[in-house]
């Protein structure tokens, strides 16, 4: 056959082929990767193998045609119902994480919903009453606080525990350190939160 012009070394093409068929090979599972390492010699077996072939994870479905589920709460609906007309962003300290405000009272609702056994529109009406109650009782806690501190002042009224007095103290040192403007909203609304539950005893269920 003439020289072409074109010369491709016959390892190379042998090397192309298997090297593509290489990826048709089945995938090992990590058990059975690290058995093989461990007979080749080129690790020693780890302490985690036996633990791992008493219970192996489960196979991987690398070619699944589900999709991921779109997990929709109950709440969802009430949540959007309440963003609406009222300011869903607003940060609350609950649970032990931030949340808004419209979220909590749409997991009130819900909540009385189930509870109450009652509708939609009852439970909606009961958890806007219990937030006017609870802006009144709040009010007036703060009336009285805001008195005492008046006349006692600030350390005299917060020592009377010393749990809150350490607390405070801790406080105080931050905001010395940095001004208040100046926090990340996480702390600004920790501190509001231990204001509410440690100082005034402010509480949901009440």
């Amino acid at each position: 056959k003439p020289f072409s012009g074109h010369y491709q070394n016959p390892l190379t093409k042998m090397s192309c082929r298997y090297t593509g068929m290489r990826h048709l090979r089945p995938r090992q599972d990590i058990i059975t990767k690290t058995e093989n390492m461990i007979k080749a010699g080129v690790m020693r077996e780890p302490v985690w193998l036996k633990v791992l072939k008493r219970s192996p994870p489960p196979p991987l479905l690398l070619n699944s045609k589900k999709r991921i589920p779109n997990i929709v709460l109950p709440t969802d609906r009430l949540y959007k119902i309440r963003s609406r007309t009222h300011a869903s962003t607003e940060p609350f300290f609950a649970h032990g994480q931030i949340q808004s405000a419209g979220f909590l009272f749409a997991n009130r609702q819900w909540e009385l919903m189930q509870t109450k056994n009652i509708s939609e529109k009852e439970a909606y009406r009961m958890v806007e009453e219990q937030l006017v109650n609870m802006k009144a009782v709040s009010l007036d806690q703060l009336k009285g606080l805001t008195s005492s501190l008046k006349e006692e002042g600030a350390s005299t009224a917060l020592l009377s525990d010393p749990a809150v007095a350490k607390q405070f103290s801790e406080w105080q040192m931050r905001l010395e350190e940095i001004s208040w403007d100046d926090w990340e909203l996480g702390q600004q609304v920790m501190l509001d939160h231990w204001i509410c539950k440690a100082v005034l005893k402010w509480d949901w269920e009440k």
